[in-house]
């Protein structure tokens, strides 16, 4: 079952959103359950109240508090990472604004139906890395953590430090072998010693990213470059 909330003041569009959503979900095999929001207030105060949504479509030209001001609720005041958001809007000028909230795409006004499958394919595929867990051995004792709770990794030697959301721990291994493990999931390196998960990046600078626990790490020179062309792309959301 997925959980899917529409949060636009333009009855026509949740209409047609909630339209098309059900009828491509049978080709994906899976139930979905969908909720409609005219303001950002009313789903903002179900997400308060603890009611959980795999995949949020969002206008940003919202009154009152628009969709921006919700999507940065969500990540910072309710601390919701995981959550995908796909903004909707009738301009195209929000690309760096919403860079911080991580937005899974972004859709123009009209909405077609082709945009809005390969937007919910994407969702999908992102959606099942929920289920799929890195797995490390320590002193002899197995551990499994989800992917989507992994900040970064350090490494110190053969020694790797592994960040996640609920705290740090250690092992032996090699940020290649995990980066080999791992690439296909987000995970890049900025740094000889830190393979980070690009899903938890907050804020991209030159020299630096800040992530989602407000960790701030170095990007060495040799790798800036490729974090750049990385950020131009997600910027093009």
């Amino acid at each position: 079952m997925l959980n899917i909330a529409i949060c636009d003041d333009e009855n026509a569009i949740c209409n047609q959103l909630e339209n098309i959503l059900l009828d491509i979900s049978p080709k994906y095999n899976i139930k979905i359950e969908i909720d409609i929001f005219y303001t950002a207030e009313k789903l903002y105060k179900s997400l308060l109240n603890k009611n959980k949504y795999d995949l949020i479509f969002l206008d940003i030209e919202l009154k009152y508090m628009s969709g921006v001001e919700l999507g940065r609720k969500i990540r910072e005041d309710i601390n919701d990472q995981l959550t995908q958001i796909i903004y909707i809007s009738s301009k195209t000028s929000y690309a760096m604004e919403l860079f911080s909230i991580r937005p899974l795409d972004f859709l123009i006004k009209p909405i077609s139906t082709k945009k809005v499958d390969t937007t919910f394919s994407t969702a999908m595929k992102l959606i099942k890395n929920k289920n799929i867990f890195f797995n490390y051995q320590k002193e002899k004792v197995y551990h499994r953590i989800p992917i989507t709770d992994i900040l970064y990794f350090e490494s110190n030697n053969r020694r790797i430090n592994i960040y996640t959301l609920n705290g740090k721990d250690s092992f032996y291994s090699t940020l290649k072998e995990i980066f080999n493990e791992l690439n296909d999931y987000g995970f890049v390196f900025i740094h000889r010693s830190y393979l980070i998960n690009i899903n938890h990046v907050k804020i991209f600078k030159y020299n630096k990213v800040t992530l989602t626990d407000n960790t701030i790490l170095n990007i060495t020179q040799t790798f800036r470059k490729n974090l750049r062309e990385l950020q131009m792309k997600i910027g093009e959301i």
